[in-house]
C-alpha cells in the first residue's frame, strides 16, 4: 500500500550545537530538556482567548520533543491496557472454568539475576509490536481477534515511534526507516508533528484500545450470561464482581451527594455505598441486555 508521509511542524530552529555528532547532539538533547520547563507567559498582555491558544500550540511545536512526547504517552496508555487487561484477567479466579486457555495471556516471572539487577523480571505474554500474535493469543484463549488487522500497519508505526522518542530521543534512526509499513519518514527525520495531527493520533489510539476492551469483554459477559440462570445472576456471582470490577463498572460514574468522612470508619462506610451503588448499577445492565 502507498505509505503517508509522517508530517513534521515547520519550526526554523538554530542551535550552534552539532546535532550529527554524539557529543553535540548529547548537549542538544539536555537543553531540549530544559526549555520543556520555559513556557512564554501567554496570560498577560492585550492578546485575544484564541490568539493565546494559537501561540501555545505553536510553543508545543517550538519546544520539541513536547508533541513526541504526547503521541509516547498515548501508545504507551494503548500498550499498558492492553498488558495490564491480558494479566489481570489470566489471574480472576474461576474464568479458566469458561476460557481454559486465558492462563495464555499471563506474563511469566524470571527469577531474578544479582549479576544482572537492572533485568526485566517477567516476560510480557507478546511482544508489543507485534499485534499479529496478540490476535492470535487471544483467539486461541477467547475466540476472539481484538485489534483489526486493517489497523496493524499504523499500530506497528505509531510502536515504533514511541520506541523512538523512548530511547533515541525522538530522532528516526536510518536503519529503522525501512521498518516503518504505514507512515513515510526520512533517515534522522525528527519527531514533531503539528498539534492537529497529535490530537488526531489520540483519539484514534483511544479508540482502538475501547474497541479492545469491548470486544473481550462483550465475549466474556456473553459467555458467562449464557452459563447463568436470571437466578443466579441476582445473586451476584464472585466471577461476574470480579469481572465487573476488572471492567471498571463500564464506565458508570455514580452522582452521589455523600457528606465529607470525618474517620477512617465513615470513609468505609462511602466505600461501600459507592461499591454498591456501582454493582447494582452495572448487575441491572447485565440483566437488560443479556436476559431481556
Amino acid at each position: 500500500m502507498n505509505k503517508i508521509p509522517f508530517p513534521s511542524a515547520l519550526v526554523g530552529e538554530w542551535t550552534a550545537l552539532r546535532t550529527d555528532n554524539p557529543s553535540g547532539l548529547f548537549g542538544y538533547r539536555h537543553s531540549q530538556a530544559l526549555q520543556l520547563m520555559h513556557f512564554p507567559d501567554y496570560g498577560s498582555g492585550d492578546m485575544t482567548a484564541k490568539q493565546r491558544r494559537d501561540a501555545l500550540n505553536m510553543s508545543l511545536v517550538i519546544h520539541k520533543p513536547m508533541t513526541a512526547l504526547i503521541i509516547f504517552l498515548n501508545v504507551v496508555a494503548l500498550e499498558d491496557l492492553i498488558r495490564n487487561q491480558s494479566i489481570n484477567l489470566s489471574n480472576i479466579t474461576g474464568l479458566n472454568t469458561y476460557f481454559p486457555n486465558i492462563s495464555t495471556l499471563n506474563s511469566s516471572p524470571k527469577l531474578f539475576n544479582p549479576n544482572k539487577p537492572s533485568k526485566q523480571l517477567d516476560n510480557d505474554p507478546f511482544p508489543i509490536l507485534d499485534y499479529l500474535k496478540l490476535n492470535t493469543s487471544y483467539l486461541n484463549a477467547m475466540g476472539v481477534e481484538p485489534i483489526p488487522q486493517i489497523e496493524h500497519p499504523k499500530l506497528y508505526d505509531l510502536s515504533i515511534i514511541r520506541h523512538t522518542v523512548a530511547h533515541h530521543g525522538s530522532i528516526i534512526r536510518s536503519i529503522d526507516t525501512q521498518r516503518f509499513q504505514y507512515y513515510e519518514v526520512s533517515p534522522n527525520q525528527q519527531i514533531n508533528p503539528p498539534i492537529e495531527f497529535v490530537k488526531e493520533i489520540g483519539k484514534y489510539l483511544y479508540e482502538i484500545g475501547s474497541q479492545f476492551r469491548n470486544s473481550i469483554q462483550e465475549v466474556i459477559f456473553f459467555t458467562l450470561c449464557s452459563a447463568y440462570s436470571l437466578n443466579e445472576l441476582r445473586q451476584r456471582p464472585q466471577l461476574l464482581k470480579d469481572l465487573v470490577e476488572e471492567f471498571n463498572y463500564f464506565g458508570h460514574m455514580p452522582q452521589m451527594d455523600l457528606p465529607f468522612p470525618q474517620n477512617e470508619t465513615e470513609k468505609r462506610e462511602n466505600h461501600n455505598l459507592i461499591t454498591e451503588t456501582l454493582l447494582k448499577h452495572s448487575f441491572d445492565l447485565l440483566e437488560i441486555k443479556y436476559y431481556s
